[in-house]
């Protein structure tokens, strides 16, 4: 039992040491610490992009008089930044796609559902080049469309949140349970690997842990 209470007593000191700590020194190294915890750390830059606000906004503005390729120019810039002197349009399987639709997909292309996103807009345009529909409304379908697939994709993750979590926790249970029965003198591994009832028991408890 004293072994265990000793395992008990650090895991508690280690739980309440305060993670704060002052500097001890004074003058110069006092202000170099404080400049050192002051000093403006760089931020990196998000490469996510809100494809129903993008869509939207070119739709607002073909609606102005633009055309197509400028509507889509102006609007992925103001997202992405400016497009080097060298991109082109054009895809695979032809070059019917606004040079900005193409740069905004191969930004995409890293992230599944993005780029499955990217993917229905370049075929919507396509199809209203086709067509003749009007661009402006077809891009609002679009970016309604975006709008609830990345609401459904939020609600899935709330709902996965907690049952993970869970399954997490009880997967690191059996070996904290482990080096709970090595503290108190049980000697769980000799047990396990006895080649009788211990052993029958440790393949049954991983058996059960991969089931679950």
């Amino acid at each position: 039992m004293s072994l265990a209470a000793l395992l008990l007593t650090l895991l508690a000191v280690a739980a309440w040491t305060p993670t704060d700590r002052r500097p001890p020194l004074a003058g110069p190294g006092r202000r170099w610490w404080r400049a050192a915890r002051t000093r403006p750390r760089p931020v990196r830059r998000r490469r996510s992009v809100d494809l129903a606000a993008v869509v939207t906004e070119v739709a607002s503005r073909l609606r102005t008089g633009l055309p197509p390729d400028e509507a889509w120019a102006r609007t992925v810039a103001r997202y992405l930044g400016p497009a080097s002197t060298g991109a082109r349009g054009g895809g695979a399987d032809g070059g019917d796609v606004p040079p900005a639709l193409v740069r905004l997909a191969q930004h995409c292309a890293r992230e599944p559902d993005a780029a499955a996103a990217v993917r229905t807009v370049v075929a919507a345009t396509r199809l209203t080049q086709t067509l003749g529909a009007p661009l402006a409304e077809v891009l609002d379908r679009c970016a309604s469309s975006l709008t609830e697939a990345e609401q459904a994709r939020d609600a899935r993750r709330v709902a996965l949140a907690g049952p993970r979590s869970t399954a997490r926790i009880l997967a690191v249970l059996p070996l904290l349970g482990l080096l709970l029965g090595a503290g108190l003198g049980a000697e769980p591994l000799r047990v396990a690997t006895d080649g009788g009832w211990g052993s029958a028991a440790m393949l049954l408890g991983l058996a059960l842990v991969v089931a679950g």
